[in-house]
């Protein structure tokens, strides 16, 4: 059993893994057997806390931005880019959410790429934009850590700069959308999407999880959801 003071942490992680099980009971995927759902919320919620505590004895206190969620009747996607400089490769991750700080979809995907950071995020908001039109939502709320890509993209003046081409291709995307807004968050506010980015590297070329996530990604969307 866990500190009674984590009993609302506790009940908050079962009600995620209650969700997860219902969104795979149906799509008729293999999931826990129920009385399964407390022994693993435990569990994951022991993990994170392991986590937590190691980076807490290795690091200084720094100013944190949490994870919000989008103005109401939205979908907030956000996306961030990676470098693997030895590999000479790129790493993209996307999480999808709802208002409710529910996952829809997360996306990892490697890319081939130059050791540039601000190309490798011009492409992960480009993959972000595709992925939101893949997945059908209109109205949704783009948001990632690169103050210079968010200003470009929200810039109605053609870019001529390294990624020019690529934020142009992003922003001719954008009328498919009812509605949309790009704004920019900390890299603590963008936690998911830069783990994502980072377990880019592992898989062969994309991978796509919907209403859904990695089980390495689950212990940040749920430090995520607790912030809201």
């Amino acid at each position: 059993m866990l500190n009674q003071d984590l009993i609302l942490e506790e009940f908050a992680m079962i009600c995620w893994l209650l969700w997860h099980k219902r969104n795979k009971n149906r799509l008729h995927l293999p999931s826990e057997e129920y009385n399964q759902i407390c022994p693993r919320a435990q569990a994951l919620l022991k993990e994170f806390l392991m986590i937590n505590a190691k980076e807490e004895s290795v690091k200084l206190p720094k100013p944190s931005t949490p994870w919000r969620p989008p103005i109401s009747h939205q979908y907030k996607v956000n996306f961030d880019g990676a470098i693997f400089q030895e590999a000479k490769m790129g790493g993209i991750g996307v999480v999808v959410r709802d208002q409710a700080g529910m996952v829809i979809a997360t996306l990892s995907q490697r890319v081939i790429t130059s050791p540039s950071a601000e190309l490798i995020e011009a492409r992960a908001a480009r993959r972000a934009i595709q992925f939101a039109m893949e997945i059908g939502i209109l109205d949704v709320q783009f948001e990632g850590d690169s103050e210079t890509i968010i200003r470009e993209l929200s810039n109605q003046e053609v870019m001529h700069n390294a990624s020019g081409l690529i934020i142009e291709d992003a922003k001719a995307l954008l009328h498919h959308f009812r509605r949309h807004l790009f704004t920019h968050t900390r890299r603590s506010g963008n936690s998911v999407a830069h783990a994502l980015a980072r377990r880019a590297l592992d898989i062969p070329n994309f991978s796509v999880w919907m209403e859904d996530a990695p089980p390495d990604i689950i212990p940040i969307l749920y430090s995520d959801f607790l912030a809201i």
